[in-house]
């Protein structure tokens, strides 16, 4: 008896020990809040991406990429009743028009803090695409509450930060120019339903913290490649000002040196965040 009594601590110990080091080595993050901008990282939490220097460089081509997919998809997400979109229920304005997802929309009315909503304004006659003056002219109509943070070029979109639990999305909704609201880069095709845990930490080398100082200091310029050059501004900012700067080259010299230790990033269900 006294035998069986110790294999059931020692179970039960096992099975806190495992859940302990799920709990702590993998990152959740909450429905609602965009895989493809935010990571978990280890000893700070979730961290959101969108105003770090490497959208201000890519952001017409992701902007590109997702209204082209909306155009392709929105009767889709409209009719969806599968919930592979997670848009099955459409929030719906006084109107009775689709402008975006109830899961998006009802997270940003029930959580405070920060979020970044792309908007698809309505096209001109003949679906042509507003210029970068234009969707700025139409952003001004906007309530207080929503600052832009990006303007699209070549694409009839904005990106806006607002805050949660107030009116300022609903708002949003009900004004005629807009055509349809999302999490900022996100794209629904992009979804992964896989479990596997993309993890990657940063280790840098000597060159590599050169590299970094040379681009703070204007000398080199970015990865041209989208991938490479987004490893390389998330992982280099480590004080998540959204910069590189001298003092991140720092911090990567003394990683290299082996003076600290570099985070380390986590997403559950996303296995090429590097890539989306």
């Amino acid at each position: 008896m006294k035998t069986f009594k110790k294999l059931v601590v020692i179970l039960l110990v096992f099975v806190m020990l495992v859940c302990s080091f799920v709990t702590t080595a993998f990152a959740i993050i909450p429905a609602g809040v965009n895989r493809n901008t935010t990571l978990e990282v280890e000893g700070v939490g979730l961290v959101c991406f969108i105003e770090n220097e490497f959208y201000s460089l890519f952001y017409d081509d992701y902007l590109e990429d997702y209204y082209n997919e909306y155009c392709e998809y929105y009767d889709i997400w409209v009719s969806d009743n599968t919930g592979i979109y997670d848009t099955a229920e459409m929030y719906l304005s006084s109107d009775g028009t689709s402008k975006g997802s109830s899961v998006h929309v009802n997270y940003i009315l029930e959580n405070e803090g920060s979020h970044y909503v792309t908007l698809f304004f309505v096209c001109n006659e003949g679906g042509k695409y507003f210029s970068a003056e234009e969707n700025g002219m139409i952003a001004k109509s906007l309530p207080d509450g929503a600052e832009v943070v990006f303007v699209g070029n070549t694409t009839p979109c904005v990106v806006v930060h607002i805050e949660g639990k107030t009116s300022t999305i609903l708002e949003i909704i009900e004004n005629p120019d807009v055509a349809f609201v999302s999490m900022a880069f996100n794209f629904y095709g992009n979804r992964s339903s896989s479990p596997a845990i993309f993890e990657d930490t940063f280790t840098p080398t000597a060159a590599d913290a050169r590299k970094i100082l040379r681009y703070s200091a204007g000398l080199d310029k970015a990865p041209e490649n989208r991938s490479e050059a987004k490893r390389f501004f998330f992982m280099s900012d480590s004080d998540f000002d959204g910069k590189l700067t001298a003092s991140d080259a720092r911090t990567a010299l003394r990683i290299a040196a082996g003076l600290e230790k570099g985070y380390t990033f986590r997403s559950n269900g996303n296995y090429s965040f590097w890539d989306e």
